[in-house]
């Protein structure tokens, strides 16, 4: 290292090393984990496949179902409505850690969704008689309209 300049030196590396010629702290490890990367991986012979007892068959396990992905939605409410969705989470929470067995919080994320498609249901089966059409559509005229024949 004599002809870089005495700045461009990292100088903890003159305090950790013993002397010039010795090696960075670690590079023996180093060395050993790139050899190792390197190799060819050893071939494992494979195990020969069990045999089951005799008796009534086993139905496989199966595997912890996941639940659906979901996606992150910001939507804006009323204030009256953010407070009633407070009041009936805390509700339902209280309802759900009184009942045997259960230990999991009601959050506002599963009442909204619950509440969701609840009313997509409703809309999906009764149209523009569901309650979810009867709030946001105008009321209907009673009469339809005269035409001009």
């Amino acid at each position: 290292m004599p002809s870089v300049p005495r700045a461009a030196v990292d100088i903890m590396d003159d305090l950790l090393r013993e002397s010039v010629d010795a090696p960075y702290p670690g590079q023996e490890a180093l060395e050993r984990l790139i050899r190792r990367a390197a190799a060819p991986l050893p071939v494992r012979p494979q195990a020969a496949p069990r045999s089951l007892p005799a008796g009534p068959a086993r139905c496989p396990v199966p595997q912890k179902l996941r639940p659906a992905p979901k996606r992150k939605a910001t939507h804006y409410f009323d204030i009256e409505a953010a407070n009633r969705l407070s009041a009936a989470r805390d509700a339902l929470d209280s309802l759900a850690r009184a009942a045997p067995g259960q230990s999991r919080r009601v959050s506002k994320s599963a009442v909204i969704e619950a509440a969701l498609t609840l009313a997509c249901d409703a809309f999906e089966t009764a149209g523009p008689e569901s309650p979810l059409a009867r709030r946001l559509l105008p009321p209907a005229a009673s009469t339809p309209p005269v035409s001009d024949v």
